[in-house]
């Protein structure tokens, strides 16, 4: 009787510390799982983070160096347009020079006493054009005016006409002045014309904003990959770990069958044993045996309840494989 009792005791425990164990196993499983997927998805998180801010990064730095580039050309617009007005300056400032030698040419005139009309002034303005041909390849003299700076020249000037001639030299140098300025302002002015029409045909930050949102868009397929490989990834892990979970739960349910079937057996020999003890014991032990006999079948009992909640456990598990 002690040792049905040993052994009853036994079988319970066990099977509660068997079931006490698989559900641990199940919860901490469960547990990790959730953990593993957290960790996975806040890392994944991070790389979402990192190729938003990357791609920004990337989109403000076209648009700012095309700003950049913008800037310069406007600021080089505004100097060349600042470098004009100096040289327009420097026209008038020229041209008054030049306005103030002819006023002195027409003191010059007067005390002489020289006419407007007459021969002497009209030489004087046909050797002046002389000069200016010189200067300007686009003025020149007709026959009769080269022939009659010939006689001129062949029967000498009057001291008026060198007096004149002499404030005249000295604007050449305003003149000069005048001529390259005007040469640096047609060019400037073309520069800027061309800048424009270039302008007009393509625009820079229109340009740029476009390029900035293809790698915005460019980043967002890249994420939506990332999410997509991420979801795949842990539908295979959950998909693997239900295998292993089905894998525990055939492989604790082939140990609980090998575990009743056992138990089977310790019953059988059991009972045979209570036989054979009951056989061997002499009469009067035997009229002592029908007062414990409730308690063997009480035992007894004790050990098919056991096994049902063995084969109730077996189902448990047959179900948990479906998973």
């Amino acid at each position: 009787m002690k040792v049905q009792k040993e052994l009853s005791i036994y079988m319970g425990e066990s099977t509660r510390a068997m079931r006490r164990q698989e559900l641990e196993g199940q919860q901490s499983g469960k547990g990790k799982k959730k953990n593993v997927f957290a960790g996975d998805l806040n890392g994944v998180q991070d790389n979402i983070l990192m190729k938003k801010q990357q791609a920004q990064k990337q989109a403000l730095k076209v648009v700012t160096d095309t700003w950049s580039g913008d800037k310069k050309i406007d600021d080089d617009v505004k100097e060349r347009r600042e470098r004009i007005r100096s040289l327009r300056e420097e026209v008038g400032n020229a041209q008054k020079e030049l306005n103030e030698i002819a006023e002195q040419q027409e003191v010059l005139r007067k005390r002489y006493g020289v006419d407007a009309d007459s021969e002497e002034q009209k030489d004087l303005e046909l050797l002046l054009k002389s000069r200016e041909a010189r200067r300007n390849p686009q003025v020149s003299l007709t026959k009769e005016e080269r022939e009659r700076f010939a006689e001129i020249e062949g029967q000498g000037r009057t001291e008026y006409q060198n007096r004149v001639l002499e404030l005249d030299s000295y604007g050449d140098y305003h003149r000069d002045i005048i001529s390259k300025a005007k040469q640096q302002i047609e060019i400037e002015n073309n520069i800027i014309r061309e800048t424009k029409k270039e302008r007009l045909k393509k625009d820079p930050m229109l340009a740029a904003q476009k390029q900035a949102d293809a790698i915005k868009e460019a980043a967002d397929k890249e994420i939506l990959g990332m999410l997509v490989d991420e979801g795949k990834e842990h539908v295979d892990k959950e998909q693997e770990e239900k295998k292993e979970q089905a894998a525990e739960a055939k492989e604790k349910k082939e140990e609980q069958e090998e575990l009743l079937a056992k138990r089977k057996d310790e019953r059988k020999e059991a009972e045979k044993r209570a036989e054979e003890l009951a056989e061997s014991l002499p009469m009067e032990e035997l009229l002592e045996l029908d007062q414990t006999q409730g308690e063997i079948q009480k035992e007894i009992q004790n050990i098919v309840d056991k096994m049902k909640l063995i084969a109730e456990d077996i189902k448990g598990a047959a179900v948990d494989t479906t998973l």
